[in-house]
């Protein structure tokens, strides 16, 4: 998985590709934390929106902004 966003290595490590990570997303962080979905998750499914119909969260740090 990691030669695909460093393919100019023969075997590149994950720290290799954390350099490549950030070009994904339109904030400057290098990925979404498991914690993030989960907090986005359990807001959903909470009571502080009672109304809530047909709601869609991105949670990809803009990731789809850039296509």
């Amino acid at each position: 998985m990691y030669r695909q966003f460093r393919p100019d290595l023969e075997n590149p490590t994950r720290d290799d590709a954390l350099l490549a990570f950030p070009a994904m997303q339109a904030m400057p962080t290098p990925y979404v934390e498991t914690s993030d979905i989960s907090n986005a998750v359990c807001f959903l499914a909470s009571d502080e929106i009672p109304f809530r119909d047909r709601l869609q969260f991105k949670v990809d740090a803009g990731a789809m902004l850039k296509f």
